[in-house]
């Protein structure tokens, strides 16, 4: 029930924020120059949902780890994947078999506000599979429950 408040409040957002760009861009113009027309009313909108459904952390928050998408057997053959702790920063580790050529550090994406390594194991273990090398999928903090800098700060530890 708590998730359907979130989802009806996140939908009134994005409907008063797009009529207040519509209003605000026809009265003053495009916020950035080289803005067209579904640019700006895309960002409003944007913004809007992400900062009320930021409101609840709660509901927002993964459980556990997170979500975790599951390697395809071919790359399970062909890596040793181990959960490490580097300084207090939780990684997988995708080690390929054989001498690694070198090594990568994989931040997933999502602006250190969405995602999670879980849902970028395929593509870093297929890094590691193709460049031989040894892959580590960094779990670093997300805003906003951890406000700027604590990505950062995870991302250099």
């Amino acid at each position: 029930m708590k998730r359907m408040g979130l989802w009806i409040r996140v939908g009134a957002a994005m409907v008063v924020s797009l009529a207040r760009a519509f209003g605000r861009r026809l009265r003053k113009g495009p916020t950035l120059p080289s803005w067209t027309w579904a640019e700006e009313l895309f960002v409003a909108v944007y913004r809007a949902a992400l900062t009320t459904a930021s409101r609840d952390l709660e509901l927002l928050a993964p459980r556990g780890r997170g979500l975790q998408l599951p390697l395809r057997r071919d790359l399970r053959r062909r890596l040793a994947v181990s959960i490490e702790d580097l300084g207090g920063v939780r990684a997988e580790r995708y080690h390929p078999l054989g001498e690694p050529w070198g090594t990568i550090l994989y931040f997933h994406g999502g602006g250190f506000v969405t995602g999670s390594p879980g849902l970028e194991r395929q593509v870093a273990a297929e890094r590691a599979c193709t460049l031989g090398c040894d892959t580590w999928n960094v779990s670093y903090r997300l805003a906003p429950r951890h406000p700027f800098p604590a990505a950062l700060d995870d991302a250099v530890t």
